[in-house]
């Protein structure tokens, strides 16, 4: 069933590839230890259409899934985002006719504080130029591609497939060695992203670089986003950095403070509504997915809000508006 939530919008802001968003909470057992993660089950808090920009809440057949099970199941089983494309994959098929909604791609984003599963984002892809990456540590040290999904990409993509980045170098290599999402505007002409989009038809005018868990000190993964400038993954992307003061005799548990670290979100209106975001993050220790009626600048449809960890603090939040 699919329950409508706004009107459509007048505006004539970009179609986003994202149409579709999952947001699924890990659910320990009765009385289980938390710490090593490993039991309970997924269970779904909300899913979410975007049809033509226009936010709809569906029910989906399945909403509590163990470790393994599906694409939300399955990053947490590998610790690490999954990819699925293919109009041939079953669990693809079945979203996108339970959500009525084109769905070309699915990308899950599971979130950890320190080695705990925190929840899964799950986003579906409509048609349209884009990418995403996966980089992951190889023996020699270094990030190398270990999935991917492109569109309009292909020059590109030949040459990622041989491209390895080594602690700081390049975007994936600023995400893994200081364990800090990070956007980059105009790819093209930016020194910190080494590699060209000039032979492909896809207009890449920004990078978003989340890094995913912890080990070895650093992050297990990079997820890059490669967001097309007639498709892009969300109108508007920030990155809002954790400065809380640290804890004191006399004020053990000081409000948490955020600082925008990425100067997307411009207006008065938008900042209070991000730094409301960010303390509703600071207060659930979860992912936040806001519509319209919460808060929400009347220009955007739907918002989602993901913490990053780096052990049990939170250092930093991603928000995408769409």
């Amino acid at each position: 069933m699919i329950t409508q939530t706004t009107d459509k919008p007048s505006h004539s802001k970009p179609v986003t590839l994202i149409n579709f968003i999952e947001v699924w909470r890990y659910q320990p057992l009765p009385n289980e230890v938390v710490d090593d993660g490993q039991a309970g089950s997924l269970r779904l808090e909300k899913a979410i259409r975007i049809d033509d920009g226009v936010p709809s809440q569906i029910e989906r057949s399945t909403t509590e899934i163990a470790k393994g099970e599906q694409i939300a199941g399955s990053a947490w089983q590998q610790e690490s985002p999954v990819i699925l494309q293919g109009l041939s994959s079953a669990e693809i098929q079945i979203a996108a006719q339970e959500a009525d909604v084109p769905i070309t791609a699915m990308l899950a984003i599971p979130i950890y504080r320190e080695f705990i599963l925190v929840d899964v984002i799950v986003l579906g892809l409509a048609q349209g130029n884009g990418g995403i990456e996966l980089w992951t540590r190889d023996d020699r040290d270094e990030l190398g591609i270990s999935g991917s999904c492109y569109r309009g990409l292909e020059s590109f993509e030949f040459i990622s497939r041989f491209v390895k980045f080594p602690k700081g170098a390049g975007l994936p290599g600023y995400s893994w060695k200081f364990g800090q999402p990070r956007i980059i505007d105009r790819p093209q002409t930016n020194p910190d992203f080494i590699r060209s989009f000039d032979r492909d038809p896809a207009h890449i005018e920004r990078c978003i670089g989340l890094p995913i868990g912890r080990e070895y000190g650093f992050p297990a993964s990079v997820l890059l986003m490669l967001s097309d400038q007639s498709t892009p993954f969300a109108n508007e992307m920030d990155v809002w950095h954790c400065a809380s003061e640290s804890p004191t005799e006399e004020h053990p548990s000081p409000k948490i403070r955020f600082q925008n670290s990425h100067s997307e979100v411009g207006s008065e209106e938008k900042q209070k509504w991000c730094q409301t975001i960010c303390d509703q993050i600071a207060e659930t220790r979860s992912t936040v997915l806001i519509s319209q009626g919460n808060e929400l600048p009347p220009q955007f449809e739907l918002g989602i809000a993901m913490p990053i960890f780096d052990g049990q603090k939170i250092k930093d939040v991603f928000i995408m508006l769409l």
